[in-house]
Parts: C-alpha cells; structure tokens; sequence
C-alpha cells in the first residue's frame, strides 16, 4: 500500500515538472516563431524619474497639494485652456532615429532584422563600403540580428544577449 502511493505520488511530481517544463519551452518558441517582441526595458528613463516624482510628492504629506497650474486652468475660459492633443504630444516618448551599420566589402546583400520591427527583414544599403539603415525606434532595449547573405550574424559592435541576439538601447 505504501508503495502504490509513493508510486502515486512520484507519477503527480513528475507530470506536473513536465507539464511545467512544456509550457516555458513553448512561450520561448512561440518568441522564437511568431514575432513577439521583448522590451528589456520598457519603460524610458524620464518616465520612471516622473514616477518616482509623484510617489516622492506623495510620501511626503498626507493631504493632497492643489496644483496651481490646474487651479489656474480652471478659472480660464475654453479657448486660453491648453489643447488636450498638446498635452498628450508632451507625455508621448518619441521614436528616435537610430542608424545600424555593418561592415563587411563581400558581403552581397545585407538585412536588419529585430524585435523593434516584429523581427522581418529590412534591406540595407551600402554606403561608402559599409551597409546602413536608419529606423525611428521608442526609447527601449531591444534585440536585433544582421542577415548577411541569408546567414544570421550578431553585430559585432553591440552587446551579445543569452538567447544569441544583439542588443541595441535607445535613449
């Protein structure tokens, strides 16, 4: 009787570490194929430091501050109120132009490829003997590859990841 239900229990541990095992391999394969991108830091800089103004601002009083500029706003007739889409255009990050080169005289046709752009394939074109490409990204760490004549190749002047990619921050 014992052990049928140490057996019981052996089979339970060991169904439920395969059922676990399964799901982690498939969510990385489901990355792998199907495009997802990972934001290793998705959140830019000045929006934490906001964040961390506001908590600051709370911690250290109890009673909440009327902020002036909003008790301002409120005695102004609708047109002197600024415009809502100005506000937003202000909290927004903006994409910044980031340029990827890659050097290399025999190689004939090269791609960029990277979780910014869902991981498809943007040629390049070659300037003054080496390959380039600019492209508007929000501020972020992302992964990317080059394609060289269909053959993946990390950049070799970025940082290398764990998963075999190259990783670029843009601030």
């Amino acid at each position: 009787m014992k052990n049928k239900n140490l057996l019981y229990i052996i089979i339970i541990v060991s169904l439920t570490a395969g059922f676990w095992s399964a799901k982690e391999i498939y969510s990385k394969i489901k990355l792998h194929l199907y495009g997802d991108s990972i934001e290793i830091n998705p959140k830019p800089e000045h929006i934490i430091a906001k964040e961390e103004e506001k908590t600051s601002v709370k911690s250290d009083s109890e009673t909440p501050k009327e902020n002036p500029i909003t008790a301002v706003e409120e005695k102004l007739p609708e047109a002197a109120k600024p415009q809502q889409e100005e506000i937003n255009k202000e909290t927004k990050p903006k994409a910044v132009k980031t340029v990827f080169k890659y050097k290399n005289k025999k190689a004939k046709k090269v791609s960029l490829s990277g979780s910014f752009m869902k991981w498809k394939e943007k040629p390049m074109k070659l300037k003054d003997g080496q390959w380039e490409i600019e492209e508007y990204i929000l501020p972020g760490s992302y992964f990317y590859h080059f394609i060289v004549d269909g053959k993946k190749t990390l950049d070799p002047q970025a940082p290398k990841t764990p998963l075999g990619e190259s990783l670029v921050a843009v601030k």
